[in-house]
């Protein structure tokens, strides 16, 4: 029935359904020469009766001898001299027919079958069956220097590279041929295809790659709902894709524009069904940024590297007196993610001698009052324990309000070594500037400067009209930038040659095209960690430990081990080195410390009270149909009673830190 009326709507529409079938491919077309050619010829052999043929042979061969001629004619006009001179005008035509559909179409058709294939090949339309691939789905301007990262690791040397965007091929690869040489461009397959279609997913061969990176197209207004819907059907291939059903998962990196969207994913698990088959990786372009400034402290862009100082930028030891403060005008996206990866940084023992040296992060910003509000909302958990200062700077005299804790008092608050401060104002007007400049010599504090505003313009002017004592004193200031970074990065460097630079502390980052960070130490020392952390058990491996924790978890390991170098600087610690009882004692409190804010950055709270006398009973409670100790139904729901002062800690929790941190130095080269 089917066949019958595609028929008919053929028979209805010849021309229209003849231009679809002959135009879409060349062998399509070759289908189509054939037909013609056999049906031309049927009609030449037919009419070839009118005439009188010299057809010789018995009587059985006389049909194929005028067969034979008729061929011999078409597809060589030379044949006409052994024709009898009555045929020779019908052998005429049947040779000029001949060389029209053998000559002149038929190496049209081929000529164009092979410009088809070449275009789609240029067009991402051509597949492969690919195994141990590495594929990259979406082309941001991040892409071209991930390729050239994934060209340079080790573990994927040798596999093939294939992209997946929407954009025009040639684009795509004009945009990746400008970092990379010609000898990883042999690496690179471009497919053509929409992350959120199956079929074009499926063509991506993702059940037999090492790994994907899913980031998304370039001016997306939906780009995270995009990728999760994306990384569903990963999933779902991945399941369906599996030849064994203890096949390892798939690292998936996932990322996520949105920093609110990122930190979510940060405690939130993927269902068990998916975590079988995906080893789930998610980043945030602000995130790396941070990561990269903070941890990796720097980066290389062609034969050029760009290193940027520690926030300490000398050891902050036991007895020193004094602290870093964390200056961060803007608070959009960037400078958020400035502030709290750097919370999760700015722990020193010093502290343990002197509750009163705390590290500081100050925001400015015009509209400061209403960010500020809007940042104590999504960590509230944090300010539930620790005041903030608000100053506000748009009058000729400053106010100043000191913001308390919204729930907590007395020796259940203000016990970080961490404090925040709020500062309302253009960054360009004389109070600011006079506060900038008050900082830049206050001898106690190490200060660096962030200018995180979305506009590079703004913040490149901003950068190079700051008081001459930030200058003068080299306080780093980190520039954000989007595209090139050659003015600043020379301006940087230019002190190399022995030359005197105004601008020689400024440090570009945030560029579009340079953030992503293949971090496989961290990850690593994270696995460690938490294997020191379980005690290190005989009958499994660190890696296979980390694939039962939550991400939550996770996450908690990985700013752990980003914490490493500060560690190892403020304590001196090196391979070999004795530990005494004094140092462990103040490792462990750092640790405690460190520990206590990245458990509320990431969503945690300290119980109330009510809560906590729940928890001192030691009972149970139903937790999704099971059992549960209440301290673990209030953790699973990110309410911790272990966010307390050093001096609140049980017994045990000191001696189970104390194993983890003599774990931790006594593998520094983790």
């Amino acid at each position: 029935m089917k066949h019958r009326i595609h028929i008919r709507e053929i028979l209805r529409h010849p021309q229209l359904n003849f231009d679809r079938s002959f135009s879409e491919r060349g062998t399509r077309q070759l289908v189509w020469l054939t037909c013609a050619i056999v049906i031309v010829f049927t009609i030449l052999f037919l009419l070839s009766y009118l005439f009188a043929f010299d057809e010789t042979g018995i009587e059985s061969e006389q049909k194929m001898g005028r067969l034979m001629k008729l061929i011999t004619l078409f597809i060589d006009p030379g044949a006409i001299e052994t024709m009898k001179p009555g045929t020779r005008s019908f052998a005429i035509i049947v040779s000029i027919t001949g060389l029209i559909m053998m000559t002149g179409m038929f190496i049209s058709v081929l000529t164009n079958m092979l410009d088809v294939h070449i275009n789609k090949v240029k067009n991402g339309e051509t597949h492969y069956t690919l195994k141990g691939h590495i594929v990259v789905i979406g082309t941001d301007d991040l892409v071209p220097s991930l390729i050239n990262q994934i060209c340079n690791e080790s573990k994927y040397k040798g596999s093939y590279i294939l992209v997946q965007s929407t954009e025009e091929a040639e684009n795509v690869r004009s945009r990746i041929h400008n970092v990379l040489d010609k000898g990883k461009e042999t690496r690179i397959i471009i497919y053509r295809g929409k992350r959120n279609s199956l079929e074009d997913l499926q063509t991506l061969c993702i059940p037999d790659a090492k790994a994907v990176f899913l980031i998304g197209e370039s001016n997306e207004t939906d780009k995270d709902s995009m990728n999760i819907e994306s990384l569903r059907m990963i999933s779902e291939l991945c399941s369906t894709g599996k030849k064994q059903a203890d096949a390892e998962a798939i690292p998936v990196a996932v990322q996520f524009e949105n920093q609110a969207t990122f930190a979510a994913f940060q405690v939130t698990d993927l269902s068990s069904e998916w975590r079988k088959h995906i080893d789930f990786h998610p980043f945030n372009f602000y995130e790396s940024w941070a990561k990269k400034v903070f941890v990796t402290k720097g980066y290389t862009k062609g034969h050029v590297r760009v290193i940027y100082p520690p926030l300490d930028r000398e050891p902050i030891t036991f007895d020193s007196d004094k602290t870093v403060h964390l200056i961060i005008v803007g608070m959009g996206r960037m400078g958020v993610a400035m502030s709290t990866f750097a919370a999760h940084l700015l722990h020193f023992p010093n502290f343990c001698r002197d509750n009163r040296l705390k590290s500081q992060i100050t925001f400015i910003d015009a509209n400061a009052d209403r960010e500020m509000n809007a940042f104590r909302n999504r960590y509230q958990g944090l300010f539930e324990i620790s005041s903030a200062t608000y100053r506000d700077f748009t009058k000729e005299t400053a106010f100043e309000q000191i913001l308390p804790p919204t729930h907590f008092k007395g020796n259940n608050a203000d016990f970080l070594d961490l404090k925040f401060e709020f500062i309302k104002g253009a960054v360009e007007s004389p109070n600011i500037q006079n506060y900038l400049s008050k900082c830049s010599i206050d001898g106690t504090h190490v200060t660096t400067i962030v200018l995180s505003l979305s506009t590079p313009s703004i913040n490149t002017e901003i950068a190079m009209s700051l008081p001459n004592e930030v200058y003068e004193r080299r306080i780093p200031v980190l520039v954000r930038i989007k595209s090139s970074d050659a003015l600043l990065t020379m301006l940087n460097q230019s002190e190399s040659e022995g030359k005197y630079c105004k601008y020689s502390n400024l440090y570009p980052y945030g560029m579009l095209a340079n953030c992503y960070d293949m971090d496989h130490n961290k990850q690593e020392e994270a696995q460690l960690i938490n294997y020191h952390y379980n005690g290190k058990p005989a009958d499994t491996t660190p890696h296979a430990l980390w694939k039962k924790l939550s991400v939550a978890l996770q996450w908690s390991n990985l700013y752990n081990a980003y914490f490493k170098d500060i560690r190892m600087r403020s304590f001196t610690l090196c391979k070999g080195k004795q530990v005494s009882q004094d140092e462990i004692k103040q490792l462990c409190m750092v640790e405690h410390n460190r520990w206590c804010v990245e458990k509320l950055l990431l969503g945690y709270r300290k119980p109330h009270e009510h809560e906590q006398q729940e928890i001192d009973r030691k009972g149970q409670k139903e937790d999704n149909g099971k059992m549960v100790d209440v301290d673990r139904w209030y953790k699973n729901r990110f309410v911790h009673n272990n966010i307390v002062p050093n001096d609140q800690l049980t017994e045990e929790d000191i001696v189970h830190d104390k194993d983890i941190i003599m774990g931790i130095i006594n593998d520094v080269d983790l």
